[in-house]
């Protein structure tokens, strides 16, 4: 309701999650779009390391803005959005470095 009447347009919200585990090699993820992201977060964990990845936008047409904390030998950053899918891509992932990933996505549900 409140990004309701910041915009001052009547969008419906939604939320989606997922998680990936036991990523030990580089690869690309994907990501079935159910809402229209206006927020991606996206947290990596190595061990008991962690970092935390969130784009964001103001509104549906936007492009993402970045902000990034922690740290960890493994990345995993948004690669692309395209019509239904969201790919995420994971590098430097070993069988030393075995990775998770979970994301959550806000936005708005499609009509």
């Amino acid at each position: 309701m409140l990004f309701n009447l910041v915009c001052g347009v009547n969008y419906s919200m939604g939320i989606a999650s997922g998680s990936f585990d036991g990523i030990d090699s580089s690869r690309v993820l994907t990501v079935n779009k159910t809402i229209d992201p206006l927020a991606l977060v996206i947290k990596t964990t190595v061990g008991s390391s962690s970092e935390l990845i969130v784009y964001y936008r103001e509104k549906p047409t936007d492009s993402f803005s970045t902000v990034v904390g922690g740290s960890v030998p493994v990345s995993c950053r948004l690669l692309g959005e395209y019509g239904t899918k969201l790919l995420l891509t994971v590098h430097n992932a070993s069988a030393a470095n075995c990775a998770g990933v979970e994301y959550y996505i806000l936005g708005v549900t499609k009509q």
